[in-house]
């Protein structure tokens, strides 16, 4: 590590504590395993720092309350990563949606025609987990049921 630091002159840190303490930041991105978003952005929060956290904020809706909770405690800002949204067909279905071209809709279907390969679970312990990835409810279709809440 110390190497790294010498030749690209960064500060690098093994344990989140240690640069939340060394560093003043404004925003933290997590991109770590899905089941610890929720202790990483509540401890995070308790320094101050904004928090961004990919796809699922957390696998059990407790942890995604804490998260919420100790965000608006510490008067930072807590967001999802939800690319998806961005997407031209969808902003279109958005747009649609919402200049009720479609008349009053009452009732959404979605199927998940996409999965993970075996290979993708197999190359991490965690993946694929309850308490880690929350399964493929919470780490591949969290879209679509996001999309349906966004939309609508």
């Amino acid at each position: 590590m110390e190497e790294h630091q010498k030749q690209y002159g960064v500060s690098a840190y093994r344990r989140l504590e240690e640069l939340l303490k060394a560093e003043k930041i404004d925003l933290i991105v997590l991109c770590t395993i899905s089941g610890l978003h929720s202790a990483q952005a509540v401890f995070a929060a308790q320094y101050g720092v904004n928090v961004m956290t990919e796809k699922p904020m957390a696998t059990r809706w407790h942890d995604g309350v804490d998260m919420v909770k100790a965000c608006d405690a510490a008067r930072v800002r807590l967001f999802v990563v939800k690319q998806n949204r961005r997407n031209s067909t969808l902003q279109l279905l958005k747009s649609a949606v919402e200049k009720k071209c479609f008349g009053r809709i009452y009732m959404v279907n979605i199927n998940v025609f996409w999965t993970r390969p075996q290979e993708y679970y197999d190359s991490a312990k965690w993946r694929g987990t309850w308490e880690f990835d929350g399964g493929a409810f919470m780490n591949q279709a969290s879209h679509y049921v996001d999309l349906v809440d966004w939309s609508g």
